[in-house]
């Protein structure tokens, strides 16, 4: 197969990658706002790809984020949109109407997806005020279970690199979050149960200001009639009625349906209907739901909110570094 990418095309044999793809048992699916938004449970079960211990029962997880996205889906309604794949994702598996962004802005959301804390709890909520002592991510957690965690490409959490040398956006994590740093869409986990992690940032909103070069490659994919016009689209209330405005919108939905074409190639749904199960509304769960949300309530009365300390006052008491200002 040809998958095209932003650093060019790139030609793979999909023959061992969709088979180790085929073998998770569930995957998580997240498209946000900031970085956070629908959830979908994904069961990709497959009876000659068991586990050879059935009784550990640990599922392979895949999970997918696309930079910067929302709610902007044809299953959630929207009629400018073009996502079949992440559609039938929503229609066989689990969608949640009433999910909400944590943050903002991308990185503090990211520092409360990866520890499962809220920014304002950790101190991590203001852009580029990099948190020096994160708490410990769950794909550490995920490791000390026997998880083989695969996190390649962008990180960008809002902490302080473990080296202080490293790229912003690409400084690891705390120290022990990841087993590798490799694509495994080329080289499969070596073994199981994985966390195989994919940030699709075709959407992120620098390619929606991109030239008409960058958004011909980024769109190479679409078909004639899958492209958007900005003279047609229907523009939210929030914003003037511009070409500018219109143009941007209309790259924006083209680049939604681009990232669409990506998770097709990673979920293979072709060849593997209605193997998504529903587990938010499966009665058999219902009493663990409840024993978790329960849990949930109780961690946030106890919890010392952050969220109105002003920034300059969490870097006076030592909580973040303002790198902006280094």
């Amino acid at each position: 197969m040809t998958r095209k990418t932003e650093s060019g095309t790139l030609e793979t044999t999909e023959r061992n990658n969709k088979s180790f793809v085929r073998s998770a048992i569930f995957a998580c699916f997240v498209i946000s706002l900031a970085l956070a938004a629908v959830s979908l449970g994904y069961d990709r079960t497959s009876a000659a790809r068991r586990q050879s211990n059935p009784a550990k029962k640990q599922p392979n997880i895949i999970w997918l984020v696309l930079d910067d996205a929302g709610p902007t889906l044809g299953c959630y309604g929207d009629p400018q949109a073009i996502t079949p794949n992440m559609d039938r994702l929503a229609r066989e598996g689990a969608r949640f109407t009433s999910a909400f962004t944590h943050a903002p802005v991308c990185a503090p959301s990211r520092s409360g997806l990866v520890t499962g804390m809220y920014p304002t709890t950790i101190g991590s909520h203001h852009m580029r005020s990099k948190l020096i002592n994160p708490p410990e991510t769950f794909m550490s957690l995920l490791r000390k279970a026997g998880y083989y965690v695969a996190w390649p490409g962008k990180t960008d959490f809002n902490f302080d690199p473990a080296d202080p040398k490293a790229a912003t956006f690409v400084a690891d994590p705390p120290a022990g979050s990841f087993d590798s740093r490799a694509n495994w869409l080329e080289v499969a986990p070596p073994r199981q149960p994985f966390f195989a992690y994919l940030n699709l940032g075709v959407t992120h909103e620098s390619q929606v200001r991109g030239d008409a070069a960058q958004h011909a490659k980024n769109t190479a994919r679409l078909k004639p009639g899958e492209f958007h016009d900005p003279a047609k689209m229907k523009i939210p209330a929030y914003y003037p009625d511009a070409p500018e405005i219109r143009k941007d919108l209309a790259q924006y939905y083209d680049l939604v349906t681009a990232a669409d074409y990506q998770v097709g190639d990673v979920l293979d749904t072709e060849s593997d209907p209605d193997e998504v199960r529903n587990l938010a509304t499966d009665p058999k769960y219902r009493r663990t739901l409840e024993r978790m949300r329960k849990a949930m309530d109780a961690w946030i009365r106890a919890t010392k909110d952050m969220g109105e300390i002003p920034e300059e006052e969490m870097i006076k008491r030592g909580v973040v570094r303002d790198v902006l200002k280094e």
